[in-house]
């Protein structure tokens, strides 16, 4: 099945090793994988794996995604972390997207109702992209699967 996937989506709730043989599998097909970390504590796991390097595309919150940037010796400046403009935020991530992308070729940032931050690597070029969320808080009926922080 791997073989013939475009991608393997491995969840944060997985035990590290079985995070490990997935990739290590994934990465022997050639096929991408896909990792969502699902908590802050759990955004580790592929360093522990030692699989970081094997990744294409992770979903952080912003949050999980702090984590990231201290496992990858990238720390939020104090202001990001706490002021939470979604504008100057984008340009902060925006301007240093070739230290966060690494390895990586696409990273999905989510910033709860402040919406998503996409950078995505293709051969020589990063594209940036700033979603807004689509509805006012107000709106909201339920949260289910509407991201998080």
């Amino acid at each position: 099945m791997i073989c013939d996937a475009d991608f393997v989506l491995l969840d944060g709730n997985l035990p590290t090793e079985t995070i490990r043989i997935a990739v290590e599998i994934a990465d022997f097909y050639g096929t991408k994988v896909w990792y969502e970390p699902t908590d802050t504590a759990k955004m580790r796991k592929i360093f522990d794996a030692n699989v970081a390097d094997k990744i294409d595309i992770t979903s952080p919150n912003f949050n999980e995604f702090n984590v990231y940037c201290q496992l990858i010796n990238r720390k939020l400046p104090e202001e990001i972390l706490t002021e939470w403009k979604t504008n100057e935020m984008f340009d902060y991530i925006s301007e240093n997207a070739d230290a966060y992308l690494r390895t990586l070729e696409t990273l999905i940032v989510t910033v709860g109702p402040k919406g998503s931050i996409v950078l995505k690597r293709d051969s020589d070029r990063i594209t940036r992209h700033l979603l807004y969320a689509p509805l006012e808080p107000d709106a909201v009926v339920s949260a289910s699967g509407a991201g998080d922080w």
